[in-house]
């Protein structure tokens, strides 16, 4: 494998692709063994490194050896940006311009925040300066968001026509050539973002125009402005989960059940697909491709005896029942399209026969759970009464989908208990029930009982207008993250899923008129990115809709025109055409948001197609309602725990527990903390926090350092408090000024209603006087300079002098250093010669002493030093290269100014600062050899 790169940069064109790998592609060679291809190369300057990997039927696999591409230009520019931030946030961007060149450039900078920056200290795009060959110029901007979303800021580099001083060689020839590149920084607005959707399944009929209309309100104690709209048109009623197969749930899937969210529901597409004769060669390697990640993750959590849990044999705790009949129906339904070992498959068929009666007591029939319960409702209703109706119908489910015949003596003992312990319980619980019919429906849908289920569960259908579905008895948690449009817990998707399935079973040839209603419902539940809320009520939903969909298609021909318009604020007016071609192709428009918005609807033509309208917006957490909070939940910022004197750290401490309500189970809890921008988490601390997971009960946690989240996931919870501490530390290069709060919640995983939200705030205070010291001098406070070292006085204590507590001698007003020296100048050289000392100093210290003289470079052999002074220059001197933040600079004298811990800086002194590519200090090592040259 070799690189060539044939064509040079162009320097007109704005730079924005950054990839972090690139060419993944898979290229057939053919007989020559060899093939050429051309590809458009990255926009980052960087080296390239790859190799390619061979398959050949006869000659076996082969690997190439490493090669590498280098894309480089002769002067470029680059930008350091936060990833995310809030709306409101003042931030710092450094851009940092690059010559490669041999000689001086005159140039010019400009950035530009578009529509959704403002940018601050514009002066910098009007100044030219010049760039020598061999160096880097750094300049700070600071940007306020002032919208919100993906928002563009751009940056230009000119090469301008200029003189950079009578003795400088400048190089004219690119004068007018430009690098310009565009970056995007993520903005959200303050606050928790809330959302709902409002779903329609238009199927006009005859000649006739259909016409509908509904709100899209907006609550009053919203966050101001960060309401966003969308609406969304697809041509079949598994159209939002067909186009977003990746990204189905916004959850956290880090366990064993949660994995499975991004496995089975391509199951249900590639089924229903292929039935329908629609499945394209795209949508089938994308779909299998999840599914063989999955199923590899999957194998991960699998114990020895062919048992799952949710943290693998890892957790130390025993295989889960309940969830290994959930991997068991997967993998089964999996097998017609991607490779299942069946010798795994079969031994974890075996597992569940193996717990299907109790190890004391009677032979029952009944499947009993062996590991730990997340959740009554993820485990099929399992209730506190002893009735294990629920769990055995779900195990006796994934047994017949795993290929266990109906006269297996297993099924039909677990058949006649699920039955008996039915009969039993006049007042059973609907979600139990509704699993029950499902699983008499699959087994024998023409029995008596199943016709008896069946009418209980019809007996327990909610009506709402054209629409059924099953929900709960009794109290329910108070929904949270849903507002004026009902958005249905996870129990209730699950139930009227099973509640679909037993009812296409059942009804035969009349199953699509008894089912249409149910359908229509569960469809409607579907959020913005086409699962449901978690993972159980996603699975099963996509289950009952692909077989709904299946058994309803219609190959008739689809040619449907929609108008869609909002009247009452964010106006606007867009048709949707929906055929054959693109009926399964997403079509989505945006628009702003504002109240009383009404959406306008109106279709004509054949065929069906499917319209969600999507609205999200944000809101305080203390404007959430949580008026009878599950959990006690406390977040305390605190000064940094190890050292208070470090302004660029703190400690958070999180207290949490379940408060005294019996109500809910508290299942698998988790708790999300979010980052407040510029700052994230200490690894040594998270190491420490995971030695204390048993202690604490925290199975495992999943940071995302990009999105800045880190998601705890928590066992089983009582009113015990449990509190730990994080530490967490600021990105010096980006010191957000006034950060907006950050929030952590604790939730229930599969009833997300059972919720509390707490805000923090973490302020900026390095390079500001909060950054003073907290400790407390041990003598009067002046250094050996006799200058008193600012420190925190402590409330009730004497004052503390600051400034010179001695008079020193005054020097004339032209007796100060030459500071600030970013670059070299032409005469670099000589000054090295002509200074006795070269010293390579850390200035800007909070500490005692300024600077730490680290090493001098001025003789043969760099001498280390490892000293620390304070500086002594004419109080009418300036010289901000030495002030805080600490920096690495070169101080370069032609007198031994250094006296005790005391150095002299006068109009023999130069101060330069060092640049991370170290260019400076590498030329004043050379220079030093040269000056010893006769």
């Amino acid at each position: 494998m070799s690189l060539l790169l044939l064509e040079r940069y162009d320097d007109t064109r704005v730079r924005t692709d950054f990839p972090e790998t690139w060419l993944w592609s898979v290229e057939y060679v053919g007989e020559s063994g060899a093939r050429n291809i051309s590809v458009t190369v990255p926009d980052t300057i960087t080296q390239w490194v790859g190799n390619s990997l061979c398959i050949n039927e006869k000659a076996g696999f082969g690997l190439s050896s490493v090669t590498s591409l280098t894309t480089f230009q002769p002067f470029f520019l680059s930008f350091n940006l936060p990833y995310n931030a809030v709306r409101g946030e003042r931030l710092p961007i450094t851009v940092t311009i690059y010559n490669y060149l041999d000689k001086c450039l005159h140039m010019q900078l400009r950035v530009d925040g578009k529509k959704g920056f403002k940018v601050h200290g514009a002066r910098a795009n009007r100044d030219p300066f010049c760039l020598c060959g061999g160096l880097s110029k750094t300049t700070k901007f600071f940007i306020t968001a002032q919208d919100i979303g993906k928002l563009p800021i751009f940056a230009q580099a000119e090469i301008v026509p200029g003189e950079c001083g009578n003795s400088v060689v400048m190089d004219t020839q690119y004068v007018g050539m430009t690098d310009a590149v565009q970056r995007e920084v993520l903005v959200k607005a303050e606050g928790v973002t809330q959302r709902y959707s409002h779903s329609h399944y238009i199927c006009p009929t005859g000649d006739e125009m259909y016409r509908d209309n509904f709100r899209l309100p907006l609550p009053s104690d919203m966050v101001p402005d960060s309401a966003r709209g969308d609406v969304t048109v697809i041509g079949d009623i598994m159209g939002p989960a067909l186009s977003n197969l990746d990204g189905l749930v916004r959850m956290p899937t880090g366990c064993g059940e949660q994995n499975m969210v991004g496995f089975t529901p391509n199951i249900y597409v590639l089924k229903y697909l292929t039935a329908t004769g629609r499945l394209t060669e795209v949508v089938q390697d994308k779909a299998k491709n999840f599914m063989e990640i999955g199923y590899q993750r999957e194998l991960k959590y699998r114990h020895s005896d062919g048992s799952y849990s949710a943290y693998g044999e890892k957790g130390n705790k025993p295989g889960s029942t309940w969830l290994t009949a959930f991997v068991v129906k997967s993998f089964a339904q999996a097998r017609p399209y991607i490779f299942i070992d069946e010798d795994d498959l079969n031994l974890s068929m075996d597992y569940l026969k193996s717990v299907q009666n109790p190890e004391e007591g009677p032979l029952t029939g009944c499947f009993f759970e062996n590991g730990e319960v997340f959740s009554s409702y993820m485990q099929g209703g399992l209730g506190r009464d002893g009735n294990d109706a629920a769990l055995s119908a779900y195990v006796l489910i994934a047994l017949l989908e795993g290929g266990l015949t109906p006269e297996d003596a297993s099924a039909v003992d677990a058949i006649d208990c699920i039955n008996r312990q039915l009969s039993n319980s006049p007042q059973v619980d609907v979600y139990s029930l509704s699993l029950v019919a499902y699983v008499n429906a699959l087994y024998n849908s023409s029995s008596p009982v199943t016709t008896q289920v069946m009418d209980r569960l019809n007996n327990a259908t909610t009506v709402s207008g054209d629409l059924k579905y099953w929900k709960r008895r009794g109290e329910q948690p108070k929904p949270v993250n849903s507002w004026y449009y009902y958005s249905a817990p996870s129990a209730e998707v699950e139930m009227t899923a099973y509640g679909l399935l037993a009812t296409l079973k059942f009804y035969d040839d009349d199953a699509i008129g008894k089912a249409q209603s149910i359908a229509f419902w569960l469809s409607s539940q579907q959020s913005a990115f086409g699962g449901f809320s978690s993972t159980q009520d996603t699975v099963l939903g996509l289950n009952a809709l692909s077989e709904f969909a299946e058994l309803a298609y219609s190959d008739a021909p689809t040619d449907l025109e929609l108008m869609v318009g909002v009247t009452e604020g964010a106006e606007f007016q867009k048709i949707f055409m929906v055929t054959d071609d693109n009926s399964l192709e997403l079509q989505r428009h945006t628009f702003d948001m504002t109240d009383n918005a009404v959406m306008l609807l109106s279709a004509t033509g054949t065929g069906c197609a499917l319209l969600q309208a999507n609205v999200r917006y944000n809101k305080m957490p203390d404007k959430l309602g949580i008026d009878d909070p599950k959990f006690q939940l406390r977040v305390d910022p605190r000064l940094y725990q190890h050292d208070r004197n470090q302004c660029g750290r703190r400690t958070i401490y999180v207290t949490f527990g379940q408060s005294n309500s019996e109500q809910f189970s508290t299942g698998m809890t988790m708790l999300t903390v979010r980052m407040v921008t510029g700052w994230s988490a200490i690894p040594e601390s998270l190491r420490e926090l995971r030695s204390r997971f048993a202690l604490l009960g925290i199975e495992r946690l999943e940071e995302k350092v990009e999105e800045g989240v880190i998601n705890f996931y928590l066992d089983q919870l009582d009113t015990r408090v449990r509190r730990f501490a994080l530490d967490v530390e600021q990105d010096r290069d980006l010191l957000v000024s006034a950060p907006k709060p950050a929030e952590v919640q604790i939730y229930q995983y599969y009833e997300k209603d059972v919720t509390v939200i707490k805000s923090y705030e973490l302020r900026t205070t390095c390079g500001t006087k909060e950054e003073l010291s907290y400790d407390e001098p041990e003598d009067d406070g002046a250094d050996d300079n006799g200058f008193v070292v600012q420190r925190r006085q402590p409330i009730g204590g004497a004052p503390v002098r600051i400034g010179a507590s001695v008079s020193q001698p005054q020097a004339n007003s032209n007796n100060c250093p030459v500071c600030d020296l970013e670059t070299a100048p032409p005469n670099y050289n000589e000054i090295i010669c002509n200074s006795t000392v070269v010293y390579k100093v850390r200035a800007g210290r909070n500490k005692k002493y300024s600077m730490k003289i680290k090493a001098n470079l001025r003789p043969i052999k760099k001498v280390r030093l490892n000293l620390f002074a304070n500086v002594r220059m004419d109080s009418s001197c300036k010289c901000p290269l030495l002030q805080k933040p600490l920096k690495t600079v070169l101080i370069l004298t032609k007198a031994t100014n250094l006296q005790g811990k005391t150095m002299t800086l006068d109009a023999r002194t130069y101060v330069f600062s060092v640049r991370k590519d170290r260019t400076l200090e590498r030329k004043a090592r050379k220079a030093q050899r040269k000056c010893r040259m006769p």
